[in-house]
C-alpha cells in the first residue's frame, strides 16, 4: 500500500509540473526590425535574417505555430529584453 501512494504521488507531481508548464511561442515583428543583431547573437538557434537583412524566427518561418524548445526559453525572454525596438515578440500560454 505504501509503494502505490509514492507512485501516486509522482504520478501526481508530474502531472502537475506538465499542467503548469506555460507554451512559449516567438516572432519577430518585421516592420520594427531594424536589423541591429541582437537577437541573432542571443540565441542565433531560434532568430536568424532573410535575404533583405530583417530578423525572423527560423523554427517556424515566423508564423508562431511551433513551441520554443525549453533549452531556449531564456534566451528568447533575453532577446526581448534586449531589442531596441521590441520588434522581438514573445507569448506564453
Amino acid at each position: 500500500k505504501k509503494i502505490v501512494s509514492v507512485i501516486e504521488k509522482n504520478r501526481w507531481r508530474n502531472f502537475l509540473i506538465f499542467w503548469e508548464k506555460k507554451i512559449m511561442k516567438t516572432k519577430i515583428i518585421r516592420e520594427d526590425c531594424i536589423a541591429c543583431g541582437n537577437c541573432n547573437a542571443i540565441c542565433p538557434d531560434v532568430y536568424d535574417y532573410d535575404e533583405d537583412g530583417i530578423a525572423y524566427c527560423i523554427i517556424d518561418d515566423n508564423e508562431m505555430t511551433e513551441e520554443v524548445a525549453e533549452k531556449y526559453r531564456s534566451l528568447v525572454l533575453e532577446a526581448k529584453d534586449n531589442c531596441p525596438t521590441e520588434a522581438v515578440f514573445v507569448e506564453e500560454d
